[in-house]
């Protein structure tokens, strides 16, 4: 099997991310609303739920805010987060795909899996090489691992 070439990918803040966050805050918002309206009076069980459920919110809205940028690359053998002064080499493994939008995992030897959302329109003319790319990685390590692949 051949390795696939090596590609550099900007991997940081994506707007779709922050728009399904958004989204979600909205949802639930409106879904208290509606409860409230429902019933007629809320008691503390329900002033919880919501207080609980906003604050989960605005924590995935400030991490979104502070996702640091970097770059992503394959050099044909392993895989390097890059950031400024700051760099983690690990398995890159592919969670969601959606063809034009991959949610990618960095998994270092030690220390905590990184989440990368990715897409075609963060850079068009990286974005097939970067597929081939994490897809010929899975596959390597699952031919390592004695899996059939």
């Amino acid at each position: 099997m051949h390795n696939a070439p090596a590609v550099n990918f900007p991997v940081g803040r994506l707007y779709i991310h922050g728009l399904l966050i958004a989204l979600t805050l909205l949802i639930t918002l409106l879904s208290y609303v509606n409860w409230w309206w429902q019933t007629g009076r809320w008691s503390w069980p329900e002033w919880g739920a919501m207080l609980a459920a906003l604050t989960l919110g605005a924590i995935a809205w400030g991490a979104w805010g502070r996702a640091a940028a970097g770059q992503l690359n394959w050099d044909g053998a392993q895989w390097w987060w890059h950031l400024t002064g700051y760099e983690i080499c690990g398995q890159v493994s592919v969670e969601l795909d959606w063809q034009c939008l991959m949610l990618l995992a960095l998994r270092p030897q030690g220390g905590p899996v990184r989440w990368f959302w990715v897409a075609r329109s963060q850079a068009p003319e990286s974005w097939e090489p970067l597929r081939r790319a994490v897809y010929a990685g899975q596959a390597a390590e699952g031919a390592r691992a004695g899996e059939r692949v």
